[in-house]
């Protein structure tokens, strides 16, 4: 038996290789922006920027429903229309 191998130490590029999913890269330019979901669908990672400023706007959603047994645990309760969800 080989020792499994321990992918914590590869790239995320290397990772992805491997199981045979395609890394795109996206070269922005100004005014561009990335949506995506970022679960283990979309894998990503962020290189270092060498100059100007990087803006990001992390927003988080799920296209799961949200189990009865949660409202319980919210403030507000379960939402009865979009506007109570924005």
């Amino acid at each position: 038996d080989e020792p499994e191998e321990d992918i914590r130490h590869m790239s995320l590029e290397e990772q992805l290789r491997r199981t045979g999913r395609k890394l795109t890269p996206f070269h922005p330019t100004r005014g561009a922006a990335v949506i995506f979901s970022s679960g283990w669908e979309n894998m990503h990672e962020v290189e270092k920027i060498t100059h100007g400023t990087r803006y990001a706007v992390p927003a988080f959603f799920t296209t799961c429903p949200v189990p009865e047994a949660a409202y319980t645990q919210m403030v507000a309760g379960k939402p009865k229309t979009d506007e109570d969800i924005a």
